[in-house]
């Protein structure tokens, strides 16, 4: 009977000595060099059950095809319902997509944030730990995407300049003016080295708030490969980034248990703070084209990203403030809640971040809000003028 299955033949049922018409497992494991798994093997292997490959075999047959459709028709039919099944599945992408709203809206003040392998609960107990340390300056060490953006000011300055600074610091009462700029930054919204003021008419719908030169038009930023706005903006990321980090290696040597934390924290908020500057002045161009490639002039697709970068920096503030009182841990811990916020402007890309989309959508309904005012008062004059109109 073995015999018969080793060589590759059946052996028949009534040869079986099993009661269940079946050879004895060990039998055949033994003549087919365990070739073969059991049931429970094969389960580990997460294949799908047979009810599983039932009900998905439904879902597809369940696809309705006109029939003077081509089989370009057909094959579009079909990949547009498996996109459908993709996005809408469990843990799909729809899902994802909400999971990850999630974790942005969470990004305020009261939660707490990580910083690598440390985890701060809120600015109560940062403060405790900055305080701890016994450095009133140490604020200067963290420097975040907002304080690197504010420090790509292009203007020329002077020696003059640069001590005037350094005294205005000392009579408010700061240790150095790098102290007072980080501290001032959380009471100031837009980063003057990106926006500034204007009182022209034409910029009223801005606010007042417009881009600085640098970032005037797409052509002066983009700029060609002799001179490029936002190429010299990289690299002066990259070499303050490299300075600040040579810094933060001798005030905290990594190679001292005791400030281990310290530095670990600081080069967390760094690095971070770089990729994410570098990830917002990479994003404006893109913007750009897609307001173009969606129809708008350039001028006009340009001021969109100026209504997104303002969003942008809106949000920073309001999540980067946790409090009135500046203390150091107010300040590290608003500056670890916008590191963490942006992290989630990274993941979705920047310019597909919802803020963006509702800064958007507001920005342009009061446009045509103003403008269908304007058209409101025209046609109210034309009455006055024309009496028997019916308007």
């Amino acid at each position: 009977m073995i015999s018969s299955l080793n060589m590759g033949q059946y052996a028949l049922k009534s040869d079986l000595p099993d009661t269940r018409g079946f050879a004895k497992l060990t039998d055949v494991e033994r003549y087919v060099d365990n070739r073969y798994v059991t049931h429970s093997q094969l389960a580990e292997y997460r294949y799908v059950n047979r009810r599983e490959l039932e009900d998905a075999i439904s879902n597809i047959s369940n696809i309705t095809i006109p029939s003077g459709a081509t089989d370009m028709d057909r094959d579009l039919e079909l990949r547009v319902h498996s996109l459908e099944l993709e996005v809408l599945r469990p843990g799909g992408a729809f899902v994802k997509m909400e999971e990850t709203l999630k974790v942005t809206q969470s990004c305020k003040a009261g939660s707490a944030v990580q910083a690598g392998p440390y985890s701060f609960k809120d600015a109560a107990s940062t403060d405790a730990w900055a305080v701890s340390l016994g450095d009133p300056d140490i604020v200067r060490y963290f420097v975040d995407a907002r304080m690197q953006l504010a420090a790509l000011n292009t203007s020329q300055r002077t020696e003059a300049s640069l001590l005037q600074e350094e005294a205005n610091a000392r009579k408010a009462n700061f240790s150095s003016s790098a102290t007072a700029k980080i501290a001032t930054s959380f009471l100031i919204t837009f980063p003057e080295a990106i926006f500034r003021d204007s009182t022209a008419a034409k910029d009223a719908p801005q606010g007042g708030v417009v881009f600085t030169p640098p970032f005037s038009s797409a052509d002066i930023y983009q700029g060609d490969i002799e001179n490029s706005a936002k190429a010299s903006m990289l690299k002066k990321l990259e070499t303050n980034r490299d300075q600040y980090q040579n810094s933060i290696d001798m005030k905290f040597p990594p190679d001292q248990t005791k400030h281990s934390k310290t530095h670990s924290v600081c080069s967390y908020v760094l690095r971070k703070g770089y990729f994410q500057a570098v990830g917002y002045l990479e994003s404006i161009h893109p913007f750009y084209k897609m307001m173009t490639g969606a129809g708008l002039d350039p001028v006009d697709a340009w001021l969109k990203g100026l209504t997104y970068s303002k969003a942008l920096f809106v949000r920073i503030y309001e999540v980067r403030t946790v409090s009135a009182d500046r203390t150091l841990g107010s300040m590290i811990y608003g500056m670890l809640l916008a590191t963490q916020l942006l992290e989630a402007y990274s993941d979705l890309g920047w310019i597909r971040h919802p803020d963006v989309s509702s800064a958007l959508v507001v920005a342009s309904l009061k446009r045509e809000g103003t403008g269908w005012k304007s058209v409101q008062l025209e046609l109210k004059n034309l009455k006055k003028k024309n009496p028997t109109w019916n308007l």
